[in-house]
């Protein structure tokens, strides 16, 4: 795209950029408190204006996890953004999730660490103190104050990111909430009803429908009813704590710090995975493609799944084919018409503030950038930023989006706890014992104990 081409009429373009006179004018609405209701929030520096450091050379360190499409779009926003500040080469390293974590706590511990990066809501908590993330910058992003870029914004995204007043981020990179997604053509062929699209239904539907969608083959599973993810510690906490808070619980008691992994509705909640696995025979943590389970779900060896938004673009990704055949039902509750909660997460946009102020300000100009694409983020990668007005844009691109918008309704962040990792897991040691089939109270009492250790 040429470097004066950056008009978005109406918010349709694919670059999810407006112009500076028009950014200019809502970042004074939004300054004078008017609500903003069909302007987009665009940096100042996103139309390739180039910025007073630009004359000087500087290196940049941007760090991710890998997500394939993600992965696709970072280099070409990258190469997009170099070629329009040649002074500014940024030096790009992604890893896997379940590595990805301890890599960068590594690098910060042994004083280093990346100019940018992505960071997960869940080690605020420890990096917040820790003096590992910048407080925003609003004159990198052409906004007023730091009140003008949050009004853009569905509200309570940044509550995870908040502290003492301040906001430590530069927005949004993917905003998410689990609901069912699931294959219509394998409901199709077992006779069963598609879930409603408002309703949710309950845990134990689920179950029996799953039990029903898995098939074998001569004593050999080819397919599973119901999948999860296991052995990665945030997605134990994902899974579980939603049907554990709809009891009216908590893994982490929010007024104490401490973790409740032996209360009833903790054990309540792990007896019903280990049914699923012992008595419906619906999952299997030895079946799924170990790389990316998003690939089975595809080639139909997983019939439902609680997934991301993003999931969909993955698996089409993966089997265009499967597209019509992809549906998404709400995230089940305990009873019909029961209490609703579901999960909220997010990974955001951080400038390190141990660099050197010219990094510190380059990086808040690239990361501004990066923001800017929106756009983009979701049509490559199913990611969303949850901007205001970008809503109509990405249900008109995938009318799927509105089911998980609803459960969004009824998100709550995870539990806030600055040994986030270390209870994360235990709670997924204790999730992959019981998937082996051992006793849930029997597992969570002992998994109290390592928890209560943890947390000292």
């Amino acid at each position: 795209m040429d470097a004066n081409d950056h008009g978005w009429t109406d918010g349709q373009e694919e670059s999810g950029q407006i112009n500076r006179r028009r950014l200019f004018t809502a970042a004074a609405r939004a300054g004078a408190g008017i609500a903003l209701g069909s302007t987009a929030l665009v940096p100042a520096l996103a139309g390739g204006t180039r910025a007073g450091n630009d004359r000087a050379p500087i290196q940049l360190s941007y760090w991710t996890h890998n997500f394939t499409p993600a992965n696709t779009l970072n280099k070409r926003l990258i190469a997009d953004y170099m070629r329009r500040h040649p002074n500014v080469h940024i030096t790009w390293d992604n890893s896997p999730h379940a590595s990805f974590e301890p890599k960068l706590l590594t690098a910060f511990a042994g004083g280093g660490g990346p100019d940018a990066y992505w960071c997960g809501d869940w080690l605020m908590p420890q990096f917040i103190p820790g003096n590992l993330v910048a407080p925003f910058d609003p004159q990198s992003y052409g906004v007023a104050s730091q009140q003008a870029f949050i009004n853009h914004y569905d509200p309570h995204t940044f509550d995870a990111f908040m502290s003492g007043g301040k906001i430590y981020t530069g927005g949004i990179s993917e905003y998410n909430t689990f609901s069912l997604v699931y294959n219509k053509a394998l409901f199709r062929a077992a006779g069963i009803s598609y879930p409603s699209a408002t309703e949710p239904m309950t845990w134990e539907q689920t179950a029996a429908i799953a039990q029903k969608l898995t098939r074998f083959s001569g004593g050999k599973r080819v397919r599973s009813g119901w999948e999860f993810v296991y052995n990665v510690p945030i997605w134990a906490v994902l899974q579980v704590e939603p049907m554990v808070r709809q009891l009216g619980g908590e893994l982490v008691n929010p007024s104490t710090g401490q973790p409740q992994f032996d209360s009833a509705p903790v054990i309540q909640t792990m007896q019903f995975f280990h049914d699923l696995r012992v008595k419906y025979k619906a999952n299997d943590p030895a079946f799924p493609n170990t790389t990316d389970s998003n690939l089975d779900v595809a080639q139909g060896r997983i019939a439902m799944f609680i997934e991301g938004i993003w999931a969909i673009a993955a698996i089409v990704g993966y089997n265009p084919a499967i597209k019509n055949d992809l549906g998404v039902a709400p995230l089940p509750t305990w009873t019909r018409g029961g209490k609703r909660v579901t999960c909220k997460y997010a990974w955001a946009w951080q400038v390190n503030p141990r660099t050197t102020p010219a990094k510190q300000q380059a990086a808040w100009q690239f990361l501004s950038f990066l923001t800017s694409q929106a756009n983009a983020w979701y049509n490559v990668c199913g990611y969303v930023e949850p901007l205001r007005n970008h809503w109509p844009y990405m249900t008109s691109k995938q009318p799927l989006l509105k089911i998980f918008r609803e459960d969004f309704a009824y998100g709550q962040y995870e539990f806030r706890s600055r040994h986030y990792l270390e209870l994360s897991q235990v709670l997924n040691r204790a999730f992959q014992q019981i998937q082996s089939g051992d006793n849930p109270s029997t597992v969570m009492k002992k998994a109290q104990q390592e928890a209560l250790r943890a947390a000292r």
